[in-house]
């Protein structure tokens, strides 16, 4: 379990930034990242002290659910979420999703972006805070 001080995450980005090409100073969105770049980001950006506890790393399961062959674009969404949820045997796993409003308005979608896994529940809460953090949700 970790006692440890928080470490303060990098902040990362879903999507990069260009110099607006008629507005000095301000900036037009270039690109969404793929989910692969991110979970790449996400796991790069752990603290040691947090990986240590881990089972797995974040996975790109947007890329292994998906239909496209190759890298996925980082969906569109009002929310991001990290949360632990229990596993069905054992461990801990840190979902990261996204959630959209629907077309009708209605409701929402959640799509999974990625997961990793853990053996306690406490180590689950702290590395979901921190890719929150670092996700800025």
């Amino acid at each position: 379990m970790m006692t440890k001080a928080r470490i303060e995450p990098t902040t990362i980005e879903i999507q990069t930034w260009k110099d607006h090409p008629t507005k000095p100073g301000y900036l037009t969105r270039d690109r969404r990242k793929t989910t692969r770049e991110v979970i790449q980001e996400i796991n790069a950006g752990l603290p040691e002290a947090l990986k240590e506890n881990m089972e797995s790393e974040f996975s790109d399961m947007a890329e292994l659910t998906s239909d496209v062959s190759g890298a996925v674009t980082f969906p569109e969404y009002r929310w991001i979420a990290v949360f632990p949820v229990t596993g069905a045997n054992e461990g801990f796993y840190i979902h990261l999703e996204t959630i959209s409003d629907d077309e009708d308005g209605r409701g929402q979608t959640r799509k999974m972006i990625g997961s990793a896994k853990v053996w306690n529940k406490a180590d689950a809460w702290e590395i979901a805070r921190h890719v929150g953090d670092a996700l800025d949700c």
